[in-house]
């Protein structure tokens, strides 16, 4: 089996959350903003926050600028089909020290992880590479 070459930069295009049911929602609305880099050193950074976002001028208003951001850095792992990110560094700090565990699909220049959760629900990103 060849190993998936994920090595560059990503620009995020969707995240959809898939229910249990077939439900879907949109995370981080319908217009997300991100990047994921992977490195051939084995480093991977993700950062993802939603659309149209404003500056704040307030602690409420930061900390609301903070739920709708997603950043984490560390080391990465190709297993097949999937990729390991084993998180070191995080905007949440409770992240650090655990692994996120991604299902790899990569077709031309599009890439897309699922990040299945409990009780079948998923999470799908889709990316396009730089």
């Amino acid at each position: 089996m060849q190993q998936i070459d994920l090595t560059g930069t990503w620009r995020m295009v969707s995240v959809e959350s898939l229910g249990p049911g077939g439900a879907t929602g949109h995370p981080f609305g319908p217009e997300p903003v991100g990047y994921v880099t992977y490195t051939s050193e084995g480093l991977v950074s993700v950062v993802m926050t939603s659309g149209g976002r404003s500056g704040y001028a307030s602690a409420a208003e930061r900390a609301a600028a903070a739920e709708t951001t997603f950043a984490y850095s560390g080391r990465y792992e190709v297993d097949g089909s999937q990729v390991r990110h084993h998180v070191e560094v995080s905007l949440n700090p409770n992240m650090c020290g655990h692994t996120l565990t991604r299902e790899i699909e990569l077709v031309g220049n599009r890439l897309n992880l699922e990040a299945r959760g409990p009780d079948a629900a998923s999470t799908r990103m889709t990316w396009d590479r730089c």
